[in-house]
């Protein structure tokens, strides 16, 4: 309850715009025994100030209310094609992922078993031999080089935990480690990163 110090007189008509009701005034006063308002008529007369400035100020309320349904809509948009960016990334990164084991798997099948029928060596050292080809892995790792090397808007990276020696020690980041780290663990989960 708040006490009022004297008489406070809110006076509403209400618009025949929106009801029918006549117009109607609020006579809050203080009795001369220290009378104190209820809730009730706390309520209504925030009630009535606020319905005061909506209809008094009808161009204001508009265009707040159509600058957060434009800040809300922007919001919702941008997080909505934020998901469809990064969705579309992962299924063009799963299928140029199976793109390439079916490549090396191919490779290891078809060419690989042939080379040899025909007297051919296979090694990682195979641009100095014109009767060598490379590994399998040899072969991924030098077309990911090649793609890079040609600014191809698709690369990829062909790493393990235990390189062949003739790869040196190579220093994998946090993603690398933690990718491998899934893939030993023999779970089927993806890891992802932007």
């Amino acid at each position: 309850m708040v006490e009022l110090p004297g008489v406070c007189l809110v006076i509403y008509p209400f618009l025949r715009l929106f009801s029918d009701r006549p117009a109607k005034t609020l006579l809050l006063f203080r009795e001369e025994s220290g009378g104190t308002l209820s809730e009730r008529q706390k309520t209504e007369g925030r009630t009535v100030l606020l319905t005061d400035f909506l209809v008094r100020k009808p161009f204001l309320v508009f265009t707040l209310y159509t600058g957060i349904c434009l800040l809300s809509l922007t919001a919702l948009s941008w997080h909505h094609s934020k998901d469809i960016r990064e969705s579309t990334a992962l299924k063009a990164a799963e299928a140029y992922s199976q793109s390439v084991s079916a490549m090396r798997s191919f490779y290891s099948r078809h060419v690989v078993p042939r080379a040899k029928n025909a007297c051919a060596t296979v090694s990682h050292d195979y641009k100095n031999s014109e009767t060598t080809i490379p590994f399998p892995a040899t072969l991924t790792i030098d077309l990911a080089n090649e793609l890079r090397e040609k600014g191809s808007a698709f690369t990829f990276n062909f790493y393990s935990a235990e390189p062949f020696p003739w790869r040196g020690r190579r220093v994998l980041d946090k993603f690398e480690h933690d990718a491998l780290a899934t893939l030993n663990g023999k779970t089927q989960e993806r890891v992802v990163r932007f």
